[in-house]
């Protein structure tokens, strides 16, 4: 996924019943955004565009990754998305039902004992339920000091731990590098151009005779252009490792890594999980297409193929939608097909590092 932002003049909504409703100018604007930007050009009816509940539910019937925030929502997304910020240091990403709560290496939470992935029960005895802003809005309003107590659950779900923790400010830091005994391993959690420069600098301390290891258990994506950027690391320039299709009426535009080539000749592993999605699957499949030895670890990937921009509207609202497809190296669509791994490990989203690795080295 990569995501864009764009600024759209509207008028600001109106209040009928309790409930937001769209003014016609706003009408008017929506439609022209999703009929010129959506992948599909599809055309909203004047049904669709009452309110934003039954506008959000049409987008969800496009495709499973347009969707309307309020400014609500997009002001949480903010907080949320600074890599410095103030909170107890949990990555939440979504399965299904699931959360699974990913520790920020150093924050609050890890230093409160939660050292690996685990799947969150509750946040200070709340549930928190995606589709409802009121049930997580809190996760942006922690104040320095405050504790915080998060339940997770064991492995088979069967018990609860209960952590304490006091919200700090913290940086988040996507990129990181262990160099152990029998591997190099490269963690990536997301795709940008910070992390993309951070990852060319571990590149270059890799042991010439120890395997790497690409971390994307807890990669949900990013910018898609980073992400071919850090292709071009692994791949000599000129190779084309996807393909963006705008609609059926153009052809795929491929996109091409450039110089910069930093690793040679090298056994790669990449660890996956269903929590791999977007730029990380891309990037996966690239390295695996160009450097067929290779081997996918962990468990079925998600499957995401559509690339994201998110329009912002003049009251502080958006609209994100599916601008794209994209196929892969071989031209071939991916959307709503995973990767499927070499390797199989059961829980690996939950398992300490040195664990998947010691799994590794007695599978391989």
């Amino acid at each position: 996924m990569f995501t864009l932002l764009f600024l759209v003049a509207t008028s600001g909504a109106k209040k009928y019943k309790g409930e937001d409703v769209f003014s016609k100018k706003e009408r008017r604007v929506i439609s022209i955004l999703v009929a010129n930007n959506h992948f599909k050009k599809a055309r909203v009816s004047q049904s669709a565009l009452i309110n934003p509940s039954i506008f959000a539910a049409y987008l969800n019937k496009l495709d499973p990754y347009s969707k309307y925030f309020t400014a609500k929502e997009m002001a949480f997304k903010r907080k949320r998305e600074n890599k410095k910020r103030l909170g107890i240091g949990l990555d939440l990403l979504l399965s299904g039902k699931k959360i699974l709560g990913v520790p920020v290496k150093g924050g609050p939470a890890y230093q409160a004992g939660i050292k690996t992935p685990s799947y969150i029960c509750t946040i200070n005895q709340r549930k928190i339920d995606a589709s409802k802003l009121a049930s997580y809005q809190f996760l942006a309003k922690f104040v320095a000091g405050q504790n915080v107590e998060v339940q997770t659950a064991s492995k088979k779900g069967e018990k609860f731990k209960l952590y304490k923790i006091q919200a700090k400010s913290f940086t988040q830091s996507h990129v990181s590098i262990e160099h152990l005994s029998a591997y190099d391993v490269l963690s990536i959690r997301q795709f940008s151009d910070d992390s993309t420069i951070n990852i060319k600098k571990h590149l270059r301390s890799l042991s010439p005779q120890k395997p790497l290891v690409i971390d994307l258990r807890f990669n949900p994506g990013g910018d898609l252009y980073a992400t071919i950027d850090t292709l071009s690391f692994f791949l000599k320039k000129d190779i084309t490792v996807a393909y963006l299709k705008e609609n059926s009426n153009r052809a795929p535009l491929p996109l091409k890594t450039v110089s910069g080539q930093v690793v040679l000749h090298k056994k790669i592993y990449i660890l996956l999980s269903q929590f791999t999605a977007s730029s990380a699957e891309i990037f996966a499949q690239a390295i695996k297409h160009y450097m067929p030895q290779t081997v996918f670890v962990g468990r079925a990937t998600t499957g995401k193929c559509l690339a994201q921009k998110t329009y912002l509207l003049d009251n502080k609202s958006a609209i994100q939608l599916s601008v794209s497809e994209v196929l892969n190296a071989q031209k071939v669509r991916c959307q709503n097909k995973p990767l499927t791994v070499d390797i199989n490990i059961k829980n690996i989203e939950t398992m300490p590092l040195k664990q998947v690795l010691s799994s590794l080295h007695r599978l391989k």
